[in-house]
């Protein structure tokens, strides 16, 4: 073999492994980068399932506090009012007694979804355990708030059917305002809270919505 042909075959060769390798390291590339775009999804699939409650979708007491705090400094800035609902279901447990935990979800889930399309968009419904739900609203004035609570009571007096039951449930509602009400995230919440368990205590429907 000449000279010329054994470069030429070297040459070949290098060339060949050259290829073969870069494409070995297109492949560790594209594997980084599938395990990096892998890793970011779960990454937001735990965030987002920290932040929500798992049985609604609804965003949770974690994610409720960090909305509050946002409004806080928008509404403080701006100054402008938000609302909070302190939302409680009476009678949730003889449900739950009588037709089972699975009639008792779907029956939270309901209501959630209630909520939600009885409020704006950009307002927050949470479910924060059991069958309590806060609502999260900017408005215009303080009295938009009784309008507020009239439209949800709409929406929950109708009849909730979960597995083949018409089930009938009430709700006791508190609120607060902010500023008239507190300036805080802790006293915002713990006025709506009181506000909620004081009607529930003094007053008793068969259905329909009990609101301060």
């Amino acid at each position: 073999m000449s000279l010329a042909a054994l470069l030429c075959l070297l040459f070949a060769v290098a060339n060949c492994w050259l290829l073969i390798r870069l494409a070995a390291v297109r492949r560790q590339r594209d594997a980084a980068g599938v395990t990096i775009a892998l890793l970011q999804k779960e990454m937001a699939l735990l965030q987002d399932q920290a932040l929500h409650d798992h049985l609604t979708g609804l965003p949770n007491r974690a994610l409720l506090e960090d909305r509050i705090r946002q409004a806080l400094v928008k509404a403080t800035r701006e100054e402008t009012n938000f609302l909070i609902l302190f939302l409680d279901l009476d009678r949730f447990k003889p449900v739950n007694d009588m037709y089972g935990h699975d009639v008792g979800d779907r029956l939270l889930i309901d209501v959630g979804r209630r909520i939600r399309q009885a409020v704006r968009e950009e307002d927050t419904v949470a479910r924060i355990g059991g069958d309590e739900f806060v609502v999260l609203a900017f408005i215009s004035s303080p009295p938009d708030a009784a309008l507020m609570v009239r439209k949800i009571g709409d929406v929950l007096n109708h009849p909730f059917e979960a597995g083949g039951n018409a089930i009938h449930i009430a709700a006791s509602i508190g609120q607060s305002v902010f500023p008239q009400d507190g300036r805080s995230l802790e006293e915002l919440l713990w006025k709506a809270d009181g506000a909620m368990y004081l009607h529930k205590k003094r007053t008793h429907k068969n259905n329909g919505v009990v609101s301060i």
